[in-house]
Formats: C-alpha cells, structure tokens, sequence
C-alpha cells in the first residue's frame, strides 16, 4: 500500500481497528501477496485506513492526539483531536507545569550552546587592536552574550524572538 494509508486495517464485521501485523496474524491460515493491495484486504472483508489530518495545535500545550478512526464518503481514515484530552483541573495544571520545564529546559539549552558557539570572542586576544586581524564588533557580541545569558539563568517557556548572532566584523592593521 502507499504512503497515503495508515498502518492500520478496519474489520467491516466487527468494527476492531487494528494494525496490519495484527490483522495478517489473525489470518495465520492465509498467504498473503506483498505487498497488501486494498482489493485483497476489501476481499477478506476489511478496509485499509488513510491517513487523515492532523489536528493542529493552538499553542505549546497542545498537541495531535489519534482519536480513532473516522469513516467519510465510504473510505475510513485516521482521526486526530488536539490533546490531551480527558484531564481534570488537578491533571491539567500538572500538565501545564510539565510542558513549561520541559520549554524552560529546551531554551535553557538552546542558549547554553549558543553562548558556547561565541566564547571565543570573550579572549582579549581577539579583539585587541593591536592585532592584526582583530574582532571589530566585541561590543555586539558582548550584547548578544548578555542576552543568551539571561536565557540560561533564567529560562523562560517561550523566547519570542531569540537573539540573533552579530556577524563577525574583522578588521586588519
């Protein structure tokens, strides 16, 4: 079958959704041809499943969540709603707490190695005039440090936008 279908087979008789490993071992009496076709699967009285689209997240405490499957116009497809569903107050805060250590620790190290991209630019060698070449534009980067830093001291959930790297100015004598 193509990428168009899911790993996943319907039962018409029974409704059961299952994979097509599991749908192959509960016909162990039958060698099949591979790849499946959907005229074999239809002949032995089930429906492959497409891929149905995913549901799309509002924002970062959200996220796809399979959900079944969803008949439409005789073709049956993969269903997805925005999770987690199901949560009672309690589970949600927890929920909520979860995601944001989970972004807090993301953007913690996120900017923990694009500090360590640029220490190079806190040697005193490198943008001493004397030098030939030397870093002209300390000053940028110093600023773009400090912003990192205040990221990976205290990270919050979301970095909207994040520092962007000055371009390296190089000047010789």
């Amino acid at each position: 079958m193509t990428d168009q279908y899911s790993n996943l087979i319907r039962v018409r008789s029974s409704g059961a959704v299952m994979t097509q490993d599991e749908w192959l071992r509960s016909h162990a009496d039958v060698s099949f041809p591979q790849p499946l076709t959907v005229k074999i699967i239809n002949d032995f009285g089930a429906d492959p499943v497409l891929n149905g689209p995913q549901a799309t997240p509002e924002d970062i405490y959200q996220y796809s969540q399979y959900d079944g499957v969803i008949e439409q116009n005789g073709l049956w497809f993969t269903h997805y709603v925005l999770g987690p569903t199901g949560l009672t107050p309690a589970e949600w805060d927890a929920w909520v707490a979860e995601v944001n250590e989970q972004h807090k620790t993301a953007n913690k190290s996120q900017a923990s190695q694009l500090l360590a991209a640029t220490d190079w630019t806190d040697i005193p060698a490198v943008s001493d005039p004397t030098n030939s070449p030397h870093l002209a534009n300390r000053a940028e980067f110093n600023t773009y440090r400090l912003q990192l830093r205040a990221i990976a001291v205290n990270p919050p959930v979301t970095v909207d936008p994040w520092p962007v790297k000055p371009e390296e100015v190089w000047v010789s004598n």
